[in-house]
């Protein structure tokens, strides 16, 4: 019967910001004495999900929905901590209708972004970034030992008395 509950598609899980602070008493209720709401609220939104849903695409839904970044998510059900980000919902029992709760951790920034696609989420290594001519002759100016220079002859101007060409130190004149 547990087993057979915990296949489901498009169910929906609630999924509830709390502060550090008040993690212990998010998950104590008085036998039915205290009827939660499940209407959402700024802090408290619903998430379709998946039994076959990892514990990283829920943390990128939470990001979704309470805007809290997956590196900074701490996530409860059942009043333990959720790891293992590539474990299924079924693997860590999630059922349909459960509550979850995330602390945040503000480990980084929520509006960062680029760390989303990290080679730790993705499983991909990182592509290195492109020096093109950084530290070759091309662009440095830097010519290898012992190389000569030779500028061109500049042309002799009609009006001047001046040098047909001039050469290299070093070179000799044509015979």
């Amino acid at each position: 019967m547990r087993a057979a509950m915990l296949v489901y598609t498009d169910a929906e899980v609630m999924v509830e910001f709390v502060q550090e602070a008040d993690l212990a008493a998010a998950f104590t209720t008085t036998a039915g004495a205290e009827r939660r709401s499940r209407r959402a609220r700024k802090d408290r939104q619903p998430v379709k999900v998946s039994s076959t849903d990892t514990l990283q695409q829920l943390r990128l839904k939470v990001f979704d929905v309470l805007y809290i970044h997956p590196k900074n998510q701490k996530l409860y059900a059942r009043g333990a901590q959720l790891e293992g980000d590539q474990q299924t919902l079924a693997q860590l029992e999630i059922f349909p209708d459960e509550e979850i709760r995330v602390v945040n951790t503000n480990e980084v920034p929520d509006d960062d972004y680029a760390s989303l696609f990290d080679a730790d989420t993705t499983g991909k290594k990182r592509r290195e970034v492109e020096t093109g001519f950084r530290d070759t002759a091309l662009l440095s100016g830097a010519l290898p030992p012992g190389t000569q220079v030779v500028t061109p002859a500049q042309p002799a101007d009609d009006h001047s008395q001046g040098q047909e060409g001039q050469l290299a130190p070093g070179a000799k004149t044509p015979d």
